[in-house]
């Protein structure tokens, strides 16, 4: 796509230093070099959070810059379940909980996310009131998490129970889409995801994002429209395409000779009609579907999950494989699916032989996000879940922790996981997969004495706004926070833009054009205008005020002086803006920065950049502020160019980019290019 490049002098935001306390475990690692490197991994136990055996399942990244985090906990040892929601900093502070606080009955939350425009969050799950488990929406603010109102008006009754299980915002951030069960006869083991499977009917619904903005919840009434599967237990995943089809996984208790339909795929138009004949099954394809993802390019569903490594061998009948099959968005068509597991010895990316000597350690996969190279990445965990039932030199194994037989593997006894984390070419082939336990600070590393095992599973990973990731992890006792740098991100098609699923269609006349390229896809909107930069302004209180006024059109060199808040200035957050100059249909598409070749001071100035675009000068914490990319750290600009997706969260109404280094007071000087989506 042709755009229209401006530049400017600006500098970048606050130093991160982040805590990566963990130990890798080589055995069953796979192609550690190219692994994408952790930056942060903290763990908070469930004291300190406030609540008791808290386990997380989802999580995202907030406009904000904070980490947020939802799942459930139990009210006391043994006692009913109680969903919650936390707010960390971007390094992992623990800042803020939601819980439910319905004394002595059963809730959770099963997915979560945040309103466009930097709103508040929304948390979706069930809640008992009563002897009925209700679908619940709770809203709560993101500042805070204050609760400002909860949602359980969506027509369950007694013996008619209900939860919605997932949510997702359209591409046009109008509406949302949530999924989930109702219907169920009983009220009693209500568990989702990485602690169970609970089945009803299966449910999506559409709704408006009004009806979750307005001070008032939302009811039945609410919904734009429902579409159920009475055959089907529940809707696991409900996930939009760019074009407005949606795709829907489905789950259903498998029984002997219905295995196939107890995971199954379908998909939907923009006002639930069935672009599909019918769902397709794949219990027997891929085994267990968990989550489910829309490939970039818009050409197919990516389901996750787990099932046996090899269905056709019967000597890996008892073995335990993380799973991700692809599915063509034309016609449902299974284009692959592979097995993947930290007891895998892969030949050229793809599985060869299950390689622990015994089959009692389990793979099982709970995330998967598309990658701007076409790949995908999975957060799953490894790990002997129970010795319960085994006997004889299996049952001795269990014990001892010696589920993994190989020269140098280490001991593990059961329900202490591993975090795995699997990266994928656009084709299932492996690029690496690492297995990891969170390390408290100051512990003792892997092979030092008195070194303990820690039990750590990846439960789902979403995309920060930097293009790195965030995983949400179970930890022993706690939540877990980790992120990883996205270090084999290449120029294949943005996120911002795939391209809508093909569609069957007349063969053109001859001579026909060559076939689209996806990895050049055409433009979707007409070539920008050229525009201006204006108005630059900058924090009160820096020294230098005549060498840091942009300098507009600065293409060769930069100013080679940092920038310094002046003693007392109550702003201790240093930023520069400047106005784009555009008309009211366009958007800010891509901020880049390109640091000084010969600049030592890097990592001491610019480490750590944000970007924000906004309708204000240097506003970066209104809800008209929305956050592109950043913190970056210095290893990252030290590569070069840095680029910030803006065009996926900017609105016609943004027309400041802002770089800010929130709570420092120096800044160094780097020419920044801005881009018109």
């Amino acid at each position: 796509m042709f755009l229209r490049r401006l530049a400017l002098a600006l500098a970048a935001s606050a130093a991160l230093h982040v805590s990566a306390d963990y130990d890798n475990f080589p055995v069953k690692s796979v192609n550690m070099g190219a692994a994408d490197p952790i930056t942060l991994y903290k763990a908070h136990l469930s004291e300190d959070l406030g609540v008791f055996d808290a386990h997380p399942v989802y999580g995202f990244e907030a406009s904000d810059g904070g980490l947020v985090v939802c799942g459930k906990s139990l009210e006391s040892e043994g006692g009913k379940q109680e969903g919650f929601a936390f707010k960390f900093s971007a390094t992992g502070r623990f800042k803020f909980a939601w819980t439910s606080g319905v004394a002595g009955k059963q809730d959770s939350v099963i997915a979560c996310l945040q309103l466009p425009d930097g709103g508040d969050i929304i948390l979706v799950g069930h809640r008992e009131v009563g002897s009925v488990s209700y679908r619940s929406i709770t809203k709560v603010t993101l500042a805070t998490l204050a609760e400002v109102w909860t949602a359980t008006d969506f027509g369950d009754k007694p013996n008619k129970h209900g939860a919605w299980e997932s949510i997702a915002l359209t591409p046009d951030g109008q509406h949302v889409l949530i999924g989930g069960l109702y219907k169920r006869d009983t009220n009693g083991d209500f568990d989702f995801r990485s602690y169970g499977n609970t089945g009803g009917k299966a449910i999506v619904a559409k709704m408006p994002v009004t009806a979750l903005t307005s001070s008032t919840p939302p009811t039945s009434e609410s919904l734009t429209w429902t579409k159920v599967w009475g055959s089907r237990g529940t809707a696991k995943a409900v996930r939009p395409f760019l074009n407005g089809n949606i795709g829907v996984m489905l789950w259903s208790e498998g029984e002997e000779g219905t295995f196939d339909k107890a995971t199954a795929v379908d998909l939907l138009d923009e006002t639930g009609s069935s672009v599909w004949s019918a769902a397709v099954n794949l219990g027997d394809t891929h085994g267990e579907g968990t989550e489910m993802a829309v490939a970039l390019d818009g050409s197919a569903l990516l389901v996750t999950g787990h099932d046996g490594c090899d269905a056709n061998d019967q000597a890996l009948a008892e073995t335990m494989c993380g799973k991700l099959t692809k599915v063509s968005a034309t016609d449902g068509a299974v284009l692959w699916s592979r097995p993947y597991g930290s007891c895998v010895t892969y030949s050229s990316g793809v599985f060869s032989s299950w390689s622990c000597g015994t089959d009692l350690i389990k793979n099982e996969c709970w995330g998967v996000l598309p990658m701007s190279d076409g790949g995908y990445v999975m957060s799953c965990g490894s790990g002997i879940e129970t010795c319960e039932g085994l006997s004889g030199g299996k049952k001795a194994n269990c014990n001892a922790g010696t589920g993994d037989l190989r020269p140098d593997a280490v001991p593990r006894k059961e329900e202490i996981w591993q975090s795995l984390v699997i990266r994928v070419d656009a084709d299932g082939i492996l690029q690496y997969q690492r297995v990891d336990q969170h390390r408290e600070p100051g512990e003792p590393a892997l092979g030092k004495k008195k070194w303990e095992a820690a039990s750590s599973a990846s439960e789902f990973v979403a995309k920060m706004a930097g293009g790195d990731m965030f995983f949400v992890n179970d930890e022993q006792d706690g939540v877990g926070l980790m992120k990883l740098e996205d270090s084999i991100a290449t120029s294949s098609p943005s996120s911002s833009s795939p391209l809508p699923p093909p569609s069957p269609s007349p063969p053109p006349p001859s001579p026909a054009p060559p076939p689209p390229n996806l990895a050049d896809p055409p433009s979707l909107s007409p070539p920008p205008q050229k525009v201006k930069l204006s108005k630059p302004k900058m924090s009160n209180g820096f020294k230098e005020k005549k060498q840091a006024k942009f300098h507009l059109g600065v293409n060769d060199g930069v100013l080679d002086k940092e920038i310094t808040i002046k003693d007392g200035e109550k702003n201790t957050d240093a930023w520069y803006s400047a106005k784009v100059k555009k008309d009211s249909a366009q958007k800010i598409g891509v901020v880049t920065i390109h640091p000084p070749a010969d600049d030592k001071n890097i990592e001491k100035f610019l480490e750590g950049y944000q970007v924000f675009v906004s309708k204000k000068a240097g506003d970066i914490s209104s809800k008209n502020a929305v956050r592109c990319g950043g913190p970056y750290k210095a290893s990252k600009i030290n590569k070069g160019p840095v680029q910030s997706k803006c065009n996926t969260v900017s609105k016609e109404k943004h027309k400041y980019v802002t770089i800010v280094r929130t709570g420092k007071d120096k800044l160094g000087f780097a020419e920044v290019v801005v881009e018109l989506a």
